[in-house]
């Protein structure tokens, strides 16, 4: 059977322009929708990622601030080390006076006095005056006993006179063995 169309054409195309109007409408929406989708995703990407960043920057922040202050520390460290080292060096350098004092008046007899000690670089020089030759002879030979050999080396009588009055006068020397 014929289709009967009691429609004027211009009212079927009026009717196929509004279904394409409405579709085109339809098709707007969608296309808005998805637009505005789309926005919000890469909005929320990109909050996201500023979000890390200022994570990241925060925590190399942090750990610049803890090398700087591990850089402070090992600086003193250093120096410390340094200074310990120089203090090492003098200490090491010098002789236990104590001990050295302490070696020696074992050795000095009873009528042995000294006017002056010099101790300097590993020697010592003793100055000093005696009632006797045989005074200062048993002073040397205790210097350079088996006892005395353990803290002196190298003893040797720089000078010795003797005055009107019998009193002998001496200067010795000798290097400091290291204990």
């Amino acid at each position: 059977m014929a289709d009967i169309n009691l429609l004027s054409q211009e009212d079927t195309q009026y009717e196929s322009f509004d279904a394409l109007r409405k579709k085109l409408s339809v098709l707007s929406v969608i296309l808005l929708v998805v637009s505005a989708v789309a926005t919000l995703g890469t909005l929320a990407f990109y909050t996201s990622l500023v979000s890390t960043r200022d994570k990241i920057i925060l925590r190399v922040e942090d750990a610049s601030a803890k090398v700087n202050s591990y850089k402070n520390v090992e600086e003193l460290a250093v120096v410390t080390k340094e200074k310990v080292q120089v203090a090492s060096g003098v200490i090491a350098s010098r002789s236990d006076q104590v001990k050295l004092f302490n070696a020696l008046s074992q050795f000095v007899p009873q009528n042995v006095s000294f006017s002056n000690i010099r101790v300097a670089q590993g020697k010592i020089v003793l100055s000093g005056s005696a009632k006797t030759s045989a005074d200062v002879a048993s002073f040397i030979s205790a210097l350079t006993s088996a006892q005395g050999a353990k803290m002196f080396s190298g003893v040797s009588v720089d000078s010795l006179t003797s005055d009107e009055q019998g009193i002998y006068t001496f200067g010795i020397s000798a290097t400091i063995i290291k204990q």
